[in-house]
C-alpha cells in the first residue's frame, strides 16, 4: 500500500527506482502502466541512439517521450506485447497483412494520436498535474543494489517538465498543445482543453 502513484497507477513487481524510465511511466501514463516502456527503455529498437544514462533527468525525459506512441500502436493491433521485438519488421508485417502502405513514423503516430486522446480525456475527469508523482516510499532513495543513494524526487519537476515539453505538451500542466493536436489530426478535440 506504500507502492503507488498518486494519479492511481500501481507498479508492477519489481523496484522501478532503478530504473528511472519506468517510474516516470508509471506516474505519468494515462493507460495504468507499460505507456512508453516495457523493461529498459529502448529507443534504439526504433532507430534511434541507446540510451547512455538511466539516471540522467534529461536524456531519460526525452527518450521517454521519443518511444511513446509504440506500445499504443501494439496495442492497436491487438498482439502480445511480448512477440514483437522488432519494430521495423512488425511494421512490415501490418502492411503484408493489411495492404496499406505504413512505415515507423506512421505507426508512431498512431499511437501517439491514442496517447493524447487518453491525455485529453484524463484532464476532463480530474487528473491533474500534482497527481504525477510517486507516494513517499515508490520515489524514495535506494539504499542497496545499482541505485543505491541515487534518488530521483530532487529531479523529478524536472524530468516531468521535459517529458512534458517533449510530448508537445504545455510544461507546466501538462495539457497537449494545440500544435501537437493539430499535427496528429486531432483538431477537433482542442476545444475539450
Amino acid at each position: 500500500m506504500a507502492i503507488y502513484s498518486h494519479k492511481g497507477n500501481t507498479p508492477r513487481v519489481h523496484d522501478h527506482r532503478a530504473r528511472w524510465s519506468e517510474l516516470l511511466d508509471t506516474c505519468l501514463s494515462d493507460t495504468g502502466t507499460i505507456e512508453s516502456t516495457f523493461g529498459p527503455l529502448r529507443p534504439d529498437l526504433l532507430g534511434e541512439p541507446p540510451v547512455e544514462s538511466q539516471f540522467s533527468p534529461e536524456e531519460v525525459s526525452r527518450n521517454s517521450a521519443l518511444v511513446s506512441g509504440w506500445h499504443q500502436f501494439e496495442d492497436c493491433l491487438g498482439v502480445c506485447k511480448f512477440c514483437i521485438k522488432n519494430p521495423p519488421l512488425t511494421v512490415k508485417a501490418v502492411e503484408a497483412t493489411t495492404g496499406w502502405v505504413m512505415d515507423l513514423h506512421e505507426a508512431m503516430m498512431v499511437g501517439r494520436r491514442a496517447i493524447n486522446q487518453l491525455r485529453i480525456f484524463s484532464l476532463q475527469h480530474g487528473m491533474k498535474r500534482e497527481l504525477e508523482r510517486p507516494s513517499l516510499r515508490y520515489g524514495s532513495i535506494p539504499v542497496n543494489g545499482p541505485a543505491k543513494g541515487i534518488g530521483i524526487m530532487p529531479v523529478w519537476d524536472e524530468l516531468v517538465k521535459n517529458y512534458y515539453r517533449h510530448m508537445g505538451w504545455d510544461p507546466e500542466t501538462g495539457r497537449p498543445l494545440p500544435e501537437t493536436l493539430r499535427s496528429l489530426g486531432l483538431d477537433h478535440l482542442i476545444p475539450d482543453l
